[in-house]
This record gives structure tokens, sequence and C-alpha cells, in this order.
């Protein structure tokens, strides 16, 4: 059986350079021109009719430039047009889509941007209003810094139904946040017509209105003006001015950590931020939104290294590759402080186990996902990644047994993950010697899906083994 080792299922090191699954591969002029191509006769095939072939056109533009607000609508417009604005998309598009949305799901769990993005196309192939999609393609752009891009897929979302308040509070806090006042404004008024005595709508509309005055109040004079004393006074001086008149009113911290949030300065931001919480030490928002500063501070360090990267020179493709792993650690610091904060929330233990596991701490990655798996939504991705886990500390025999009730947990509306585990399982058994269960669940999965990876090699090496055994004189005797 030695000779059998080379079944065992790698898994992904840590220290590799992050993979495109983050972030898309670099926009040069020659890939720019290809896309503009493509592009052009994704046009050309859309207007005689050839949906299919224009699809794959402009699949690979959205794929190849995120953020290029044209390609995004020119994608949707061709869906909206194969599917006669039905507003339905493909029959059974729900069924159909269930694989690409569990892929979608844990692409974004993982903040892998790019298998996100893959994921949301793919289901907007199927329905172009699928608000899941669109929402979690909108995500994908936030995360790799293409805030045009981001906006596109939100607008589509909104537009599926504008009148929709949980859709409108979803966009609403995400214009808020990029500082689209107006935009954010109408949708918050919209969720306010829809449910009267909402309170977050409430709190909303009041925190646009004091925004918009005080970004009134900039305009003039460069955001200066006179204070009391007669000297010129800035926005930032004038909230710290309040600040000291009104010391115990968080709003007043609020509103002054927003204003250099929306400058991108992030380290006033945490020195307000730590004031307030030095004030109101057991406020868990205001410890949470330091989470968010610190997030976003590192990621735009990201997207301004990206854009200055230059392939060609090793230096700077290992600064981003350590940049990047930066953001790794601070997600992985986070959910360590989540869970911490909320040590009954099943979810963020799973989430947590997820870090551990792509940061090669198998021990603790076991740990919390035995924890997580007394969640039933979580319990059969739990017992996948025990299994994954086990096998990596090659302990075959426990990530054999984890296999086998990953497979009795896992769903066939779940396709992706059944697939991944009936592979995994079966072909550890095959490893194992475990010809039985291997045939088992391979013979499974061909039935699903008989291309995935080396299925057809792994059941023919089945086939080979019994006849050598039945060849050999023990085999015969056993007969």
């Amino acid at each position: 059986m030695a000779e059998d080792k080379t079944t065992e299922t790698p898994t992904t090191d840590p220290d590799q350079p992050v993979s495109e699954s983050v972030a898309p591969r670099p926009l040069t002029p020659a890939r720019q021109k290809r896309l503009q191509q493509a592009f052009q006769a994704a046009n050309t095939q859309m207007r005689q009719g050839n949906y299919d072939y224009s699809t794959d056109l402009f699949v690979q533009c959205v794929s190849g430039d995120p953020g290029n607000v044209l390609y995004i609508q020119s994608f949707l417009a061709n869906m909206e047009t194969k599917y006669n604005k039905n507003h339905k998309g493909a029959p059974m598009a729900g069924l159909k889509t269930a694989g690409a949305k569990a892929s979608l799901k844990k692409a974004s769990m993982q903040s892998k941007w790019m298998d996100m993005l893959k994921a949301g196309v793919e289901i907007c192939k199927l329905n172009p209003w699928d608000t899941t999609a669109l929402l979690g393609l909108s995500q994908a752009c936030e995360g790799m810094g293409f805030v045009d891009g981001q906006l596109a897929w939100l607008k589509a979302a909104l537009a599926v139904d504008p009148r929709d308040p949980e859709m409108n509070r979803h966009c609403g806090t995400l214009l808020h946040r990029l500082g689209l006042l107006e935009d954010a404004m109408a949708c918050w008024v919209r969720v306010k017509s829809a449910l009267p005595m909402d309170e977050e709508a409430d709190r909303e509309i009041s925190s646009i209105h004091v925004e918009r005055t005080i970004n009134a109040q900039n305009s003039k004079g460069d955001g200066a003006k006179k204070g009391l004393d007669g000297k010129q006074t800035t926005a930032e001086e004038r909230m710290e001015q309040d600040i000291r008149r009104n010391p115990d009113d968080l709003s007043l911290y609020t509103q002054l950590i927003d204003l250099h949030i929306r400058n991108e300065d992030f380290e006033k931001a945490l020195a307000v931020i730590d004031r307030a919480i030095e004030h109101w030490p057991t406020n868990v928002d205001m410890v949470e939104k330091r989470e968010d500063i610190e997030m976003r501070k590192v990621r735009l360090t990201l997207d301004r290294a990206e854009a200055e990267a230059d392939p060609s020179k090793p230096e700077s493709v290992e600064r981003v590759n350590e940049i990047r792993k930066e953001v790794f650690l601070k997600e992985l610091e986070f959910a360590i402080s989540r869970c911490e904060r909320y040590p009954n929330n099943l979810n963020f233990k799973y989430e947590l186990g997820l870090r551990y596991q792509m940061a090669g701490k198998i021990t603790e990655a076991i740990a919390e996902f035995q924890r997580a798996k007394d969640d039933p939504r979580r319990r059969g991705h739990c017992l996948l990644a025990l299994g994954q886990c086990f096998q990596k500390i090659k302990q075959y025999r426990l990530a054999i047994s984890y296999y086998q009730d990953a497979i009795k947990e896992i769903p066939d509306r779940d396709p992706d993950n059944r697939k991944r585990t009936l592979y995994l399982g079966g072909k550890l058994a095959v490893y194992l010697g475990d010809l039985d269960n291997g045939e088992k669940w391979l013979s499974e999965l061909a039935k699903m899906d008989f291309a995935y990876k080396d299925v057809p090699v792994l059941l023919d090496r089945i086939v080979q083994i019994r006849q050598n055994k039945g060849n050999s004189p023990d085999g015969a005797a056993e007969g």
C-alpha cells in the first residue's frame, strides 16, 4: 500500500502567496486591450441574438476588470434581454444556482473576493435579478477596492425591488458609509415609509441630516469659519470644541470619527475612538467600530500597494503578499475577539476555525470546529473541516470517520461541499485500503460529476487492486 500514499490530499499552504481567489490579475495595457476587444465582440454577438456566446465574452470582461461599470451594466443587460426581462431568469434557476450560492457564501466567509465574483456571475447567468448574487458581487468589489463596481452591483440589486425595506436598509447603510448621503437618505426614507416605527431609520436619517449640515459648512471657505474667539476653525476643530463642552455625549465622538474616516485619515479616527473607549470601556459598539477602522486601514494599504505593484519586480510582489498576510492576520485577530465577546455564538467559532485552518494552526482549528458542530446549520461543514484537519496531521482514521459523518450531514442541495466530501472521503478510503467505502463514495460522486478531479482514475485503481488481490494466492484462498 505504500505506493498509494500519493492519494493523500494536500491542503493549502498559508505561507504561499495569496492566490487569484482574492484579487484579480494585474490589468496591464495588453490585457486591457484584449478585454476591450472581447467587449466589442460581445456587443456584436448580443445584437445578433447570440446570447450564450455574448455571455461568455461579457463574463471574461467582468472577471478581468471587476471595477469597470460599463462591463457590469452590459453583462446584466445581456442577461436580462436573454430572459426577455421576465425577472425570474432561467427555468428552475433557484435549484440550478444552489451550488453557486453555497460557493458564494463560503468565499464571503473566507474573504476570497475573486471566488465570490465568479460564483455571483454564475448565478446571474441563470438569474440576473437574484439579489443574493448582486449583493455578493457588490461585497466582492468592496473587498477588492472597486467602489464604482460595488455601486453598480448595488444599484442593480436595489432596482429589483426599489420599495423593499430590507434591501433599502442594506443599500442605505452602504451608501452612507461611502459618503453618498443623498442616495443613502433616499434609501432610508423608503425604509421609514414602509416601516414608520423603525428606530434605525430614524437614527440614520438624523445622522445624515447632521452630516449634510457639516458638509455644507465645510464647503464654505474650504471647511473653515470663525469660532467664538473670532479665529477661523475647521469642522474637525469645531467638533473637538463640542466634545470638550459635552465630553459625555458619545454621538459627538462618533461624528468626529466618521469625519476622519471619510477623509481616510484612519490614524486620527483611531485616536478619537481610543478616547471614546477610555470614556466608555464597556461599549462593545465602539470596540467593534475600532476593529472596522483597522481593517479599512490595512485594506486601503493593500489596495494602494496592489495598484502600484510591478509584477516584473519580485520585491514589489513580495510587498503585496506581505500586506495581504497582514490583512489575513488582522481578520484572524478580530475573529478571536468576536469569539471572546460572544462565547455562545457558534457561527463565530466556525469562522474562527476556518481562519485557524487557513493559518495552519490545525490544533486550534479542530477545537473551534468541534465546538461549532453543535450548530445544526454548520454541522456538515464543520465535520468536513474536521476531516480535512485530521488528515492534515495524518490522523487518517479520525479523518475518515469525520468524512463519513459529513457525508451523512451535507445534503444534495449543497452540491459543492457534498462533492468535496465524497471525493476526500473516497480518496482517503482507497489510501487506507477501505475499498468498499471508497468505491461507494466515489461512485456516488461519479453519478453527480464523473469528471470531478481524478475520480475515473481512482475508480479504475479500485478495480485494479481488487483484480490483483483476486489473482494472488491469498486472494484465491479467501474467495
